[in-house]
């Protein structure tokens, strides 16, 4: 064995000794125990974001009245309530439930004057005048005779039960007829509700979340970085933003006061907010120079 040899296996035993030495991590103390590290909260989106103009107006003030929108007749489903779907001879009407939703059964009132067709989550429906079989082809004579009547129509899907009323008119008919949910709509707004307080309390330390005020509103440009919420304690203010994505690239300065008369603040990040070392009253969030200079207001609400 040469002298290099034996110099390189020496080197070897002496790192390995030195790795047996290594201290033992600390163990577990019973505060470790009884306070583990909470999972971070996934702040789901705003369900009214992703509802059409006329439809987040519709649920806002509980109008239970159809909205139309091209050739389309959009219902705020109720289980307890019965909405009048027109039709007309040598038309199909098209009724769109819910896309989680497959129908299981379907019934209607009056099989001899109507024709209806389901499939996953959606039916087809067109009356048959008097005299004419399903299927028939309608002649000139049959519509030359305006008839109207009516049944009723009962949908059963693997979620709800729809109950529609079926008015067969010579002129009047609605093409396609669809709904949204509002109380799917209100459970999804209480849940983001609950998960912004959970974050919040999350964020104070110590977590006294029955101080927080959360009376603050946030205006200004529509950017991924705007606050989904802003509270503050006794001596800080919390700006917590969508996720941590939204703080990526070039972060948004942050002053106290508004952009005519900014002062600087102290602040930290932690997860998806900034946490600024006071209670701020009037606060502006910038981004970028000159034209494309974005800017977001913080404001209380409440009286000081």
């Amino acid at each position: 064995m040469n002298r290099h040899t034996t110099a390189l296996l020496a080197a070897i035993v002496m790192l390995s000794s030195c790795a047996m030495r290594q201290p033992a991590p600390p163990p577990l103390t019973a505060a470790d125990l009884a306070n583990p590290q909470p999972k971070p909260v996934n702040i789901p989106a705003d369900p009214l974001d992703t509802l059409a103009p006329a439809v987040r107006q519709a649920y806002l003030h509980d109008a239970r009245g159809p909205i139309r929108d091209g050739f389309t007749w959009e219902f705020a489903y109720s289980p307890h309530a019965t909405e009048t779907i027109y039709c007309s001879p040598l038309h199909v009407s098209e009724i769109v439930l819910g896309a989680d939703e497959h129908i299981t059964n379907s019934s209607i009132g009056d099989s001899d004057r109507w024709q209806v067709n389901a499939n996953g989550d959606r039916i087809l429906l067109k009356p048959t005048p008097p005299g004419h079989s399903q299927g028939a082809t309608y002649g000139a004579a049959a519509v030359a005779i305006p008839v109207v009547y009516g049944t009723n129509l009962i949908i059963e899907t693997d979620k709800r039960t729809y109950h529609l009323m079926l008015q067969s008119t010579p002129h009047r008919w609605m093409e396609q007829v669809t709904f949204f949910y509002p109380e799917e709509i209100t459970a999804a707004r209480s849940a983001r509700a609950n998960a912004l307080h959970e974050a919040a309390r999350q964020m104070a330390a110590p977590p006294t979340v029955d101080a927080l005020d959360f009376n603050y509103k946030v205006t200004g440009a529509e950017v991924p970085w705007k606050p989904v919420q802003v509270f503050s304690d006794q001596s800080h203010t919390y700006i917590q933003f969508a996720d941590n994505a939204a703080l990526e690239g070039d972060m948004p300065a942050l002053f106290a006061g508004d952009e005519k008369n900014p002062a600087v603040v102290n602040y930290q990040t932690r997860g998806s907010a900034y946490i600024a070392d006071r209670v701020l009253t009037r606060a502006a969030l910038a981004e970028g120079t000159g034209a494309q200079r974005q800017v977001v207001l913080i404001e209380s609400t409440e009286t000081r």
